[in-house]
């Protein structure tokens, strides 16, 4: 920690050349005593005289931590804006590394250079966002990007309309900023993106998302696959007996359904698909066969989508990635989007932005060579 109290008023931050040592200083947080440290690893700190567990404290601080959140506040500070640096929240006995105040809303910027359980993210995050603070995570070196979006990784993901999916990495030996987004999922432990340097003078841009300034204007372009060789890779992995696809198989029997039967519309492929933790081709089976158990004509609004989903989650029929930045309604948008596909193939026909009517059934195929000729004229 960076500030310590020296009694129930007086702050006191540790880089203070005129602090006296031999003074009694305290944790703002759990209020035990603690004591000043200064070496070459590590810029001036506190640390707790005791091993017992701090609240605010508890996972330890790095040199990059303790040097990172103090290079983001002054940048801010230096900005004019009204921030506090490792403020205690008692109210959420939480302490965020920075807190900025603007004239709308409280941001708590926490800079995050250790591993951590995914639940604990989970728990701050939503804890903040009951309490009507906006957590800002920045990511430190030991989240650098690769080709892989690890499942840790990606609960730190943020969404704004305006820029989609991101996350923000912080050098806080180079003092530079990155943002990445444009995802694209290539495979299970691959991934394609865009990233965009930017300088730390620009957090304060960052942070009101004005990201029309700041990024790059080049994105991913997803490679133009067919649909059959999206069919051939599924066939490959029954063929390989992958025991993923064991229930999936379950669940077409039990409809009385096989691969050669079902769907070629489960092959169409959408923007952001690894927003579902599922198999593609799994997810878009029971949603279509959702919309077929309808009444034809029967118009489908968002809100039976919404309800649907729910639903979905609660029988473990459909999983969703854990992203606690990301609104519920995005994950909607996703299956509106498919619903925008199925108006293609006739399936459901659009009456406005939030109805649809659906019409008729997907086609069905009783051998392989006519879905597959049908297969290999089509591309998504």
């Amino acid at each position: 920690m960076i500030i310590a109290k020296l009694d129930n008023v007086t702050h006191v931050v540790a880089s203070d050349g005129s602090l006296n040592r031999s003074s009694p200083m305290y944790c703002p947080s759990c209020g035990q005593r603690v004591y000043l440290k200064k070496g070459k690893l590590k810029i001036a700190h506190f640390a707790h005289f005791s091993k017992q567990e701090c609240e605010s404290f508890s996972e330890g601080e790095t040199a990059e931590h303790l040097k990172g959140k103090w290079k983001l506040f002054h940048s801010l500070k230096k900005q004019g804006y009204e921030v506090a640096l490792e403020a205690y929240l008692p109210e959420l006995k939480q302490r965020p590394d920075i807190l900025l105040k603007t004239d709308t809303e409280s941001i708590a910027i926490e800079y995050q250079c250790s591993m951590l359980p995914i639940d604990k993210m989970v728990e701050r995050t939503e804890n903040y966002l009951r309490n009507g603070y906006y957590p800002y995570w920045i990511l430190g070196e030991k989240f650098v990007m690769n080709q892989n979006i690890t499942t840790l990784k990606k609960t730190f993901i943020q969404h704004t309309t305006r820029l989609g999916f991101y996350f923000v990495h912080f050098n806080s030996g180079t003092n530079e900023l990155k943002i990445f987004y444009d995802f694209y999922k290539v495979s299970d432990s691959k991934w394609r993106y865009t990233n965009c340097r930017i300088p730390l003078e620009a957090l304060d841009l960052m942070l009101n998302k004005n990201f029309k300034e700041l990024i790059s204007k080049k994105t991913i372009k997803k490679p133009k696959e067919s649909l059959y060789r999206s069919y051939l890779e599924l066939q490959n992995k029954i063929r390989a007996s992958n025991n993923r696809l064991r229930p999936f198989i379950f669940t077409l029997y039990r409809h009385s359904e096989t691969i050669v039967t079902m769907p070629i519309e489960l092959f169409l492929s959408l923007k952001n698909e690894w927003l579902i933790e599922q198999p593609p081709y799994e997810w878009k089976y029971h949603f279509l066969r959702w919309i077929e158990s309808q009444n034809k004509r029967k118009i489908i609004t968002k809100r039976n989508i919404i309800s649907y989903i729910k639903n979905a989650i609660n029988s473990q029929e459909l999983q969703i990635a854990r992203l606690p930045l990301v609104k519920d309604e995005v994950i909607v948008s996703l299956f509106v989007d498919y619903l925008s596909l199925l108006i293609n193939t006739g399936i459901v026909i659009k009456i406005s932005d939030e109805k649809w009517l659906f019409q008729s059934k997907a086609a069905r195929y009783s051998n392989e060579s006519d879905k597959v000729k049908r297969l290999k004229n089509l591309f998504f």
